[in-house]
């Protein structure tokens, strides 16, 4: 499965820069092909990165048929909402307007995407309840880590937005699905956390009792100084890479000018 997905994000890194290469080149029909192309291939790679963890027999709280489809639905909530955060911030950094109306039409999408992924997560844990192998589950939900569970991926993911998109006051303006979004962002981060984490501090059935580390210790998971330089630098490229194409590729619409005034007009 790992070869299987090294070929699938290759293929979709191929494919992204052939449609954006036919966007600059304004070949419509091409480019709404390899676009229909790009989403069922970006359907595949997240459904195979999901399928890795979800054929691991080994790791009760991976092992679920349903991960593919489960990690299909997370990256196309968390994709929607970093979509809108970075367009808003975008066009206001820009000092460009732009039309609002869109959004609220994706707000009411990320509304359902939400709850169909919510939906997925409860019958993924629903099952794994069930006898004789609920201990690992259980752990998940009470143990150690049940605070990333239930506050990041819960909390911040699904219920949050929820709450938001549903309240007429927040989700017919701009700043309510910011927000909206922006828990999404943060919860999805926590659902993959409370996947791998959890998944591999869990001790094996051939090997019970608590995870050990150097000299006997208690194994834990410290965030080291060089890992998170690592990951704030990769997101520091890709801002930079975004930053670079908005310089110097017409990656913003074309702004309106002001229509000139008749001379007529001007002298009634």
């Amino acid at each position: 499965m790992f070869a299987v997905n090294g070929i699938l994000y290759g293929g979709y890194f191929a494919i992204s820069l052939i449609y954006l290469g036919l966007i600059f080149a304004e070949k419509p029909k091409l480019t709404k092909k390899i676009g229909i192309l790009a989403i069922f291939w970006a359907a595949l790679v997240h459904m195979g990165t999901g399928a890795i963890f979800g054929f691991v027999a080994a790791r009760p709280i991976f092992y679920s048929p349903i991960k593919p489809f489960e990690f299909l639905a997370a990256a196309m909530v968390s994709g929607l909402a970093l979509l809108m955060i970075v367009v808003v911030v975008t066009f206001k950094l820009a000092k460009r307007n732009f039309r609002k109306d869109p959004f609220f039409s994706l707000g009411k999408l990320l509304l359902v995407l939400i709850v169909i992924l919510a939906v997925l997560v409860f019958i993924d844990k629903l099952t794994h309840l069930y006898p004789p192998h609920r201990e690992p589950t259980l752990w998940l939900l009470t143990g150690p880590f049940s605070w990333i569970f239930w506050g990041l991926q819960v909390g911040c993911a699904y219920l949050l937005p929820i709450l938001i998109l549903i309240y007429s006051r927040y989700k017919k303006t701009i700043k309510g699905i910011m927000i909206a979004s922006f828990f999404v962002v943060i919860g999805i981060f926590g659902e993959r956390f409370a996947l791998v984490i959890p998944g591999t501090a869990h001790p094996l059935p051939f090997h019970p009792g608590k995870i050990e580390g150097v000299w006997g210790a208690a194994g834990f998971f410290p965030f080291t100084p060089i890992e998170s330089l690592m990951s704030l630098g990769i997101f520091a490229l890709m801002g930079l890479l975004f930053i670079l194409g908005l310089k110097n590729l017409e990656l913003l619409p074309i702004a309106e000018r002001e229509k000139p005034i008749p001379p007529s007009a001007e002298r009634g």
